[in-house]
């Protein structure tokens, strides 16, 4: 992209035309005979301003001889942007003129690269010496200031490099927009979006800026353009204020810059609508005070950036870098306008540069700020798992606690509950203390892991205190009945063990079969089973059966 930029600045002279700027006298008149009239003392040679008021805007160029002189077939190009009529008056050695009408449908149809529309010079039996062209109510000084004369063949050269160069640049702006959109699938973040749009709305500006819109619609009016580009280039303002406030950290910009920020951002979207409304008073400022109020935004968000920079922002580092260009080319198009500096480049390449390292730098930034964010929410997302699994397992055994349990809400077709309690447990913490009571339960929750080894899908809980529920897969009451024996025989025949020589323990144990119920009417089956184990002797196994009633094992 860059390379085919450096060909088209390098073209030869001849080949970006030959500039009237330098050449042209201007006066107003009210109408267009008075317009065509105009004697040429009321034209204004010597410091010439283009006046918001007139209805009809006359420059007078001579044209210099070198140029007037050839033979070969040379174009009149100038910047369409938006008026109502024109009319141009090619004068020659031997008095003899030509005029030309040319209304906006003429302007949007014969069309090159850069915003331009050409008119074929006609060829005199003399001398081409002045260029007359007379504008009813131009929006912007382009229309005359930005005049040349060009070989054709040179024109055509340049039409085809600068189509090339759109394309690879309206190329490079769809993949961030396709890459922020499938980022934001994975990170919602409102940056990506606004990337996203500051990526689409430069591509509307190029392809409005190229004039590819007239291929495509060949009956649009040249308003239509104009709104298009300036529009384009407002929202393209306005999405990087955007995606620069949601980029930079919390805290690293002032809060009065970005209010500021925004009311120049509302300022361009107010000034913009004044120029929609194409109201009469305000036909030229109003787009004039646009452009101003649009660099205004470029050097403000550019403050900001390198205010957070010194704040110690990291994504500032890349947004420096990517607004570099944008600062440059705003600072010469203001030079420009003002008529301070007369740029080597037509302003809208150096502007299209700037736009690539724009679209890179934010792309870049956007990507940084994407992995941070993604990696802090990788974090935040393990930390609050190992909350929730914190929350809902008991720190003393590690099994899952009562919480947990309760979240089940219900029990499956072919699930049964077991319920456990330890025999004559406040024995143990009133004879060894409650340490050693905590040590027993902690072993006792080991030697339930180990009763159920090898059994798929067995959730065990410790209710609280010396109570414990398990919730396995059973195929009926003897699968129920089985795997309960399985638990308490293990426990039984374990005796104290542990390395701190505990006191020996028995469990009694009720159980219910689940039959896809609400797990607190299975609980409560399931206890009450418990409680008949308990009033059996205890160390013992209570079945409830599908009929309601207590088998004792």
């Amino acid at each position: 992209m860059l390379a085919a930029w450096w060909l088209l600045a390098a073209a030869p002279a001849h080949a970006r035309g030959h500039g009237l700027a330098d050449h042209y006298c201007l006066g107003e008149a009210g109408t267009l005979v008075e317009a065509m009239t105009l004697p040429a003392d009321a034209l204004d040679c010597t410091d010439p301003a283009i006046s918001a008021d007139a209805r009809f805007i006359i420059s007078s160029v001579t044209v210099p001889a070198n140029i007037g002189a050839r033979k070969d077939r040379v174009l009149w190009q100038s910047d369409p942007a938006f008026f109502d009529a024109m009319v141009l008056r090619f004068t020659y050695a031997d008095g003899s003129d030509v005029k030309l009408a040319i209304d906006h449908k003429a302007a949007a149809h014969d069309w090159f690269a850069r915003a331009r529309f050409s008119v074929p010079v006609p060829q005199g039996t003399a001398q081409l010496v002045a260029i007359d062209q007379i504008v009813e109510r131009p929006r912007t000084k382009g229309v005359i200031k930005d005049a040349r004369l060009i070989d054709e063949d040179a024109a055509r050269e340049e039409h085809f490099i600068r189509s090339v160069v759109y394309g690879l640049l309206c190329g490079l702006l769809m993949v961030p927009i396709l890459y922020d959109l499938m980022f934001f699938r994975l990170l919602r973040s409102r940056f990506l979006l606004w990337h996203a749009a500051l990526a689409a709305s430069q591509l509307l500006y190029v392809v409005s800026n190229w004039g590819l819109v007239f291929e495509f619609f060949p009956d649009a009016p040249l308003y239509a353009r104009f709104h298009l580009n300036t529009i384009a280039l407002a929202a393209s303002v306005g999405f990087a204020v955007l995606f620069v406030r949601d980029l930079l950290e919390k805290g690293s910009t002032p809060v009065l810059l970005q209010h500021l920020v925004m009311a120049l951002l509302t300022l361009v979207i107010v000034l913009k609508a004044v120029t929609v409304f194409d109201l009469e008073a305000l036909r030229m400022t109003a787009h004039a005070f646009f452009l101003y109020a649009t660099i205004a935004i470029v050097f403000a968000v550019f403050l900001i950036v390198l205010v957070a920079l010194f704040r110690g922002s990291k994504a500032a580092r890349y947004l420096l870098v990517a607004l570099s260009g944008v600062v440059l080319s705003a600072m010469v198009e203001i030079l420009s306008m003002t008529g301070l500096l007369v740029p080597l480049f037509p302003t809208d390449d150096i502007l299209f540069v700037a736009m690539v390292v724009l679209v890179l730098g934010t792309s870049a930034a956007a990507g940084d700020r994407f992995l941070v964010l993604r990696t802090e929410r990788d974090r935040a997302r393990m930390e609050a798992m190992r909350l929730s699994r914190l929350a809902l397992s008991d720190p003393l055994t590690g099994l899952a606690n009562r919480r947990a349990f309760e979240r089940l809400e219900s029990i499956g077709e072919e699930h049964c509950l077991l319920v456990a309690d330890i025999d004559h447990f406040k024995r143990v913490n009133d004879e060894y203390g409650h340490a050693t009571g905590d040590a027993v339960l902690a072993h006792l929750a080991r030697l339930m892991r180990e009763a159920f080894a090898g059994v798929e899908r067995v959730q065990i809980f410790r209710m609280g205190g010396e109570e414990f529920a398990i919730v396995m897969p059973c195929e009926g009451p003897e699968t129920l009945h089985h795997l309960a024996e399985r638990l308490r025989s293990h426990i039984h025949n374990a005796g104290g063990g542990g390395a701190a020589n505990l006191p020996t323990v028995t469990i009694s144990v009720g159980g219910a079969i689940g039959g896809l119920r609400q797990i607190g009417d299975v609980y409560a089956e399931a206890d009450q089973a418990l409680y008949s184990a308990k009033e059996a002797g205890r160390n013992r196994i209570a079945i409830r059966d599908a009929d309601g009633t207590i088998r004792l094992v």
